[in-house]
C-alpha cells in the first residue's frame, strides 16, 4: 500500500478533504483537497468571458464562406456553393451574436485610456464587420454562383475581422481587459452559475443597455477608430 488516501465523493455531492502525502528524505508534500460542492469543480463564466469565446464562430465561419465559394468557382463545384453560401450567413449571425456580447463585456472591464481608445476603434470595425456580412449574406442567398466582387468583399471583410481580433488580443495583452490579476475586471462582472442565472442576465441586459448607449455617445462624438487616428498622427 502507498499510504495515499483519494478524495471520495459522498451522497451530497461534496468532496472530502483528504490529503495526498509522499515523503522524500528530509521533506514532506502535502496537498490539501479542499471541501468544495462538485458544481464548483466544474469552470464557471463570466458575462465578460463570453465575447472572447464567440469570436471563434465568425472568424472561423468567414474564411469558410470565401475559401469554399472561391474553390467553388474555380472546380464549378455546386455543393461547396451550398457550403459557401450558409456559411457567410452564419458568420453574420455569429458576429452579432459575439457583437452584443461585446457590448456587455465593454461595460464589465476596466482599461486605462489607451487601451479605451482599442476598444473603441475594436467596437467600430466590428460594427461595420457586421454590417458588410449581413449584405454579403443577403446577396449571396439571392446568388446561385457568387460573383468575382462578392469574392473580393469577402477577402476585405476577413482581413479586417483579423485586424480586429488583432486589437481584441492587444486589450487583453497589453492592457489587462477582463483579467482579474491586473484589476483589468469591472464589479459587474457577474459569474454564469445556475444559481445566479436571473441575476446574471439582469445584469447582463443592464450592460447591454449601458453599452449601447456609450456607443451611440461614441459615434455622434466622432471617437469611432481613435487608436487608427492617433497612429495617423504620430507619423
Amino acid at each position: 500500500m502507498c499510504g495515499c488516501a483519494w478524495p471520495r465523493a459522498d451522497l451530497g455531492g461534496r468532496v472530502r478533504s483528504s490529503f495526498l502525502s509522499s515523503r522524500v528524505p528530509g521533506t514532506r508534500l502535502a496537498t490539501r483537497v479542499e471541501k468544495e460542492p462538485v458544481r464548483r469543480l466544474l469552470m464557471a463564466m463570466r458575462l465578460s468571458e463570453m465575447h472572447p469565446a464567440l469570436v471563434h464562430f465568425p472568424l472561423t465561419l468567414l474564411p469558410v464562406a470565401v475559401g469554399t465559394d472561391t474553390i467553388g468557382a474555380i472546380t464549378r463545384n455546386r455543393r461547396l456553393y451550398e457550403v459557401g453560401r450558409w456559411s457567410i450567413v452564419g458568420a453574420a449571425v455569429a458576429t452579432a451574436v459575439a457583437g452584443l456580447f461585446g457590448l456587455i463585456a465593454q461595460e464589465a472591464i476596466d482599461v486605462d485610456d489607451d487601451g479605451r481608445n482599442i476598444l473603441k476603434t475594436h467596437r467600430s470595425l466590428n460594427l461595420g464587420l457586421f454590417g458588410a456580412l449581413t449584405a454579403m449574406s443577403l446577396i449571396r442567398t439571392r446568388q446561385r454562383e457568387p460573383r468575382i466582387c462578392y469574392l473580393i468583399a469577402g477577402l476585405g471583410a476577413f482581413t479586417v475581422a483579423i485586424f480586429s481580433a488583432y486589437l481584441g488580443g492587444r486589450l487583453v495583452y497589453d492592457h489587462g481587459a477582463g483579467v482579474v490579476r491586473t484589476r483589468g475586471l469591472g464589479v459587474s462582472d457577474e459569474e454564469l452559475t445556475l444559481r445566479n442565472t436571473v441575476h446574471a442576465a439582469s445584469q447582463a441586459a443592464r450592460d447591454l443597455g449601458r453599452g449601447v448607449k456609450h456607443t451611440a455617445q461614441d459615434l455622434r462624438k466622432g471617437d469611432i477608430v481613435p487608436t487608427l487616428m492617433t497612429t495617423r498622427r504620430t507619423t
